[in-house]
């Protein structure tokens, strides 16, 4: 799986985890299982779009906010 394009690979990787849920008996595992292939898919989805895949606030801002919401709400302020 490591010669195929990233595309590829992320797809197979998604086949894996389907072929994996469909052979487990733990329904904790079968639920992770098809989690990961649809999220898989998702992510390739949003790549084949053209669309940005993020348009929020970085992983810093939101850092940010909410290490200032809880410092407010330890000094008693609330949000």
């Amino acid at each position: 799986m490591t010669d195929l394009p990233p595309h590829a690979a992320t797809e197979a990787s998604a086949s894996e985890a389907d072929q994996a849920a469909a052979l487990t008996d733990v329904e904790e595992c079968r639920i992770a299982h098809s989690a990961r292939a649809s999220g898989l898919r998702e992510a390739l989805r949003i790549l084949h779009s053209g669309q940005p895949a993020h348009d929020g606030p970085s992983v810093a801002e939101c850092a940010a906010d909410d290490r200032a919401y809880w410092e407010r709400k330890d000094a008693g302020e609330g949000r």
